[in-house]
């Protein structure tokens, strides 16, 4: 004879927690369930499909993830009009991070074990899609969760030689830049080299990055309207266009600029690229002597900071280790959460990008 025995969602929650050792914080749990969910998806039919194993494609996972998803949570299956919804934002921080690698048309595959230095001392970070039954046996030693964020302790791992081959520092898993000031330097240099006068817009019509004039204003902010700058501007300075200014072949432009009868005008300018805008505004801040500043919140079983100053890559990359709080399809908040065990590889992603951390302790002893 079967019993069937009716299971609360808390105890579906408690059971899921237990089974991943995962925090019951925030969407952690769902996200860390939909993760190794996504990790034994892409490496059951990896190992076993045949002699060169099958791929995975993304409409069979987010599928699979969904329905389980919203049996299991049914009030928190909406969309949010930005992020899309739990599982698609899972299914790209675990390509992010690598546990899951594009072969290409949408299909998946596990990505290879690696472990990544945290602490130096107690603690790796556990990248790769092998799902967490899998992974303990394979390390030999308790794996520990929060979100898509995996972890171990170090010495009982690093004990077996194999693994130490399988070993990453954090800049290594990062990826390789050079260091801020020189790169933001050479940048400036190369387009300089480029500058022209051809093109035909007015000053009134742009934006000019000045956190300098704005510290000195005693006001925050990073993009000004050229129109309100009333003094000489030296060297090149990172422009864009208005909102709704006409567009032309480049959203953001490195210029030089003249500045007579106490109005600036436009001299030489060169077209820059997304992906280098994004990463130059926080060098220029160095070099204006402007550093951003963002406050890290811990209350001893979480951290959190508000990431609205958006982190270019390659340390987004880290971003990907967060889960979120938000209420609605449309919560604006850009404050991300991580497991304390994270925090080195978060600091050392802020420290390549200079920016300055202010520790605020929130726990009961503090």
């Amino acid at each position: 004879m079967i019993a069937v025995e009716t299971v609360s969602r808390e105890q579906v929650n408690a059971l899921l927690a237990s089974e991943l050792d995962c925090l019951r914080v925030g969407d952690a749990v769902q996200r860390a369930t939909i993760a190794d969910h996504i990790r034994a998806m892409a490496f059951g039919s990896w190992m076993g499909g045949g002699r060169e194993g099958a791929p995975v494609h993304t409409t069979r996972i987010l599928s699979n993830v969904r329905r389980v998803h919203r049996m299991v949570w049914p009030a928190e299956s909406w969309e949010h009009e930005k992020l899309g919804d739990l599982c698609r934002q899972v299914l790209d921080a675990l390509a992010t991070l690598g546990d899951v690698i594009s072969v290409g048309n949408g299909f998946w595959i596990p990505g290879p074990a690696k472990v990544v230095e945290l602490d130096g001392i107690h603690h790796l970070m556990v990248i790769g899609g092998t799902p967490a039954q899998i992974a303990r046996t394979h390390f030999g030693s308790p794996l520990k969760s929060a979100a898509t964020f995996r972890f171990m302790e170090r010495r009982p791992v690093l004990s077996i030689s194999s693994h130490r081959d399988l070993l990453q520092s954090i800049d290594g898993w990062l990826g390789h830049v050079d260091p801020l000031r020189e790169w933001t330097e050479a940048v400036l240099q190369q387009h300089n080299a480029r500058l022209s006068i051809d093109m035909d817009i007015g000053v009134e019509q742009l934006d000019i990055y000045a956190p300098d004039i704005f510290r000195d204003q005693r006001k925050a902010g990073r993009w000004m309207r050229a129109a309100q700058i009333g003094r000489p501007l030296e060297g090149l300075r990172l422009c864009r266009l208005q909102s709704g200014a006409r567009a032309f072949r480049a959203p953001h432009f490195l210029a030089t600029f003249h500045f007579k009868g106490g109005t600036l005008t436009l001299g030489r300018s060169a077209p820059v690229a997304p992906d280098v805008s994004r990463r130059l505004r926080f060098g220029l801040d160095a070099l204006l002597g402007a550093p951003r500043q963002v406050s890290i919140t811990t209350d001893g079983t979480q951290f959190s900071f508000d990431n609205s100053i958006s982190l270019p890559e390659p340390e987004a990359r880290a971003m990907s280790l967060a889960w979120r709080t938000l209420q609605s399809a449309n919560d604006a908040s850009e404050f991300h959460y991580f497991h304390p065990i994270a925090l080195p590889l978060i600091s050392r992603a802020l420290a390549r990008l200079l920016i300055v951390p202010t520790f605020i302790d929130r726990r009961p002893h503090a």
